[in-house]
């Protein structure tokens, strides 16, 4: 239960109690009284009062717990005791509304079924004199007459189809839709959410207006900078970094030991840099910088002048500008010619049959920022999802084997097999290439949008794209990269 709803309980507990309250007050404040007034009876009155003062405290402590429990069953499922007349009359109202519209349903699915019956039946008979028809017109002589009709026949026969499929559909739309079924219910039953991260819980629900949950995740990434322990380990790093800071200090060791630091391709040209400037600002006002063309706030250019000193340095490799993807993660991370790449865990999956098995993947989050207004907790998260569609007609017995499939052993085989991150918090068995994920993960409490928000605007995503290469590469400043998206926002 949030907060929000026990500030709701405890509100409007007290209020239902507030008779009680104001008696139990004025009852103590009299005891209180009387015993400064006698003076002789003091002790016997102060030990009545200990003695009521306890067993009062204790009466109302199970009356609310007794309350919440009842709050908290009426919230979840709709189930609740009445506790007084009034309440055992408007259940007994709903109950009968309940009756009623559920008898009603009843008889609209009855008439339904009868007038599909119908139709389908109909469907089934016009076929037979459409076929006669279709056989008595290959008879006929006169070929213009013989196509014309012919012609016709076909587009009844087609009609008629399409009346069948329309019946089998439930639906008058070309198309089969699905909709998918709202989880909510099923996942309190099961108390389901006890073992799942419940950021990924949060993040499920909030791909949906009404923020209900119509779909479970499975197979979860993280957002990051995947990177190779064996360069590492022979550039002398023995930490990653976890600051800006320490991040320079990495690219600078690892070019020393004639390595280079960072790759990245045109395909994942803004993750670092919208992870970045989300660490100065957050997630939401990255999306404002892309939809509204806010180009030039301060952050933007503190941010830019980062990636330009990166590429002053030479830590980018020397190819980075043209590099199309998967170049950076192929040619350049997976063979060894790379050290870093931010992109999401995905890649171990995806880089597999190049890598083998011998690679020494690890993992660090995006570096935190000096004068940031979030750290490591904050990450660009994702998974796969399993749905049940609105046409399922057993939804429990779909969501044990969702259950089935993202707990335990069948987890940990799914999160094996696609070198994936396990849905159960419980499951231990992390992919050995992502086992330095499973901190950050841990830690992580708030989501990023993808690319940090950058990725917000389609229009505005080629020019970003074009002039985030530009800037990686050396061939543009800080400030040209502010001014061309200035242009192309404004353009």
């Amino acid at each position: 239960m949030d907060t929000r709803n026990k500030f709701f309980f405890i509100k409007y507990y007290i209020y239902s109690r507030r008779y009680f309250f104001l008696q139990f007050l004025l009852f103590f404040g009299l005891l209180l009284f009387f015993s400064f007034i006698f003076e002789d009876s003091r002790v016997v009155i102060q030990y009545i009062f200990t003695l009521l003062l306890v067993l009062g405290i204790l009466t109302l402590s199970i009356d609310s717990l007794i309350a919440y429990k009842n709050y908290h069953n009426q919230l979840l499922y709709g189930q609740e005791q009445a506790q007084t007349a009034v309440e055992a009359l408007l259940f007994d109202k709903i109950q009968k509304m309940e009756a009623e519209k559920k008898s009603q349903s009843v008889l609209e699915r009855e008439r339904y079924n009868d007038l599909m019956d119908y139709y389908t039946l109909w469907a089934h008979q016009i076929k037979t004199p459409i076929a006669a028809g279709s056989l008595l017109v290959q008879d006929l002589t006169d070929p213009d007459a013989k196509k014309q009709l012919g012609q016709e026949f076909f587009k009844i026969e087609s009609y008629v189809n399409l009346v069948l499929q329309y019946l089998r559909l439930e639906s008058f739309h070309d198309d089969l839709v699905l909709k998918k079924e709202n989880l909510e219910d099923l996942v309190k039953e099961s108390d389901y959410e006890k073992d799942t991260n419940p950021v990924l819980m949060e993040l499920s629900r909030s791909y949906y207006v009404d923020s209900k949950l119509y779909e479970i995740p499975y197979q979860m990434k993280a957002n990051g900078y995947m990177y190779n322990k064996a360069l590492f380990e022979q550039a002398g790093i023995t930490e990653v970094p976890s600051t800006w800071q320490e991040f320079l200090e990495t690219c600078q060791k690892l070019k020393d030991a004639g390595i280079t630091p960072l790759t990245t391709d045109d395909a994942y040209a803004m993750q670092a840099f919208g992870m970045h400037l989300a660490r100065l600002i957050g997630s939401d006002e990255v999306k404002k910088v892309v939809n509204e063309g806010d180009w030039d706030r301060p952050e933007v250019l503190e941010t830019a002048q980062a990636f330009e000193e990166l590429a002053s340095k030479g830590y980018f490799s020397a190819q980075v500008g043209s590099n199309v993807w998967p170049t950076g993660q192929n040619t350049e991370l997976a063979t060894g010619l790379a050290a870093m790449y931010c992109v999401g865990t995905y890649v171990v999956n995806e880089t597999k049959n190049i890598t083998g098995p011998d690679f020494q993947w690890g993992f660090f989050g995006y570096p935190e920022q000096e004068n940031g207004i979030n750290g490591l907790e904050a990450m660009v998260i994702g998974n796969q999802s399993f749905a049940i569609t609105n046409k399922c007609k057993a939804p429990e017995a779909a969501f044990a084997l969702i259950k089935m499939l993202t707990r335990g052993e069948w987890d940990a085989k799914l999160a094996e097999e696609s070198l994936s991150l396990p849905a159960d918090i419980n499951n231990t068995s992390w992919p050995e290439q992502l086992a330095d994920a499973k901190p950050y993960m841990d830690n992580c409490t708030e989501i990023f949008a993808t690319s940090g928000g950058l990725e917000n605007n389609p229009e505005i995503t080629p020019a970003l794209k074009e002039n985030l290469m530009k800037l990686y590469a050396g061939a543009c400043t800080a400030q040209e990269f502010v001014d061309n998206m200035l242009a192309a926002s404004k353009g």
